[in-house]
């Protein structure tokens, strides 16, 4: 429906996402494995120690930050209300 093809990620199980243009934006990937569908969005942060920080300062949690590869350090987030997402810098 989106014209996408997918290409491994940088991760097993993951999923990158190209058009005919490159990769979609915002930018979008998919993870295999899930218990159930969910869409977890991730951000691109400059110090992303600051940004876990900030994150757990504010009431939130984090994982890591741990090494993702090619893509960056990467922490796996929840707001204080458990909405879940990503960030990923260096």
């Amino acid at each position: 429906m989106l014209g996408w093809r997918f290409r491994p990620g940088t991760r097993p199980g993951y999923w990158h996402p190209e058009t005919a243009a490159g990769f979609p934006s915002p930018m979008v990937g998919l993870s295999g494995g899930a218990e159930r569908a969910v869409a977890v969005p991730w951000f691109r942060v400059p110090d992303l120690d600051a940004a876990v920080a900030a994150v757990r300062a504010a009431g939130g949690t984090a994982t890591g930050p741990d090494d993702a590869g090619p893509a960056g350090r990467h922490a796996a987030c929840t707001d204080d209300q458990g909405m879940a997402f990503d960030l990923v810098g260096r």
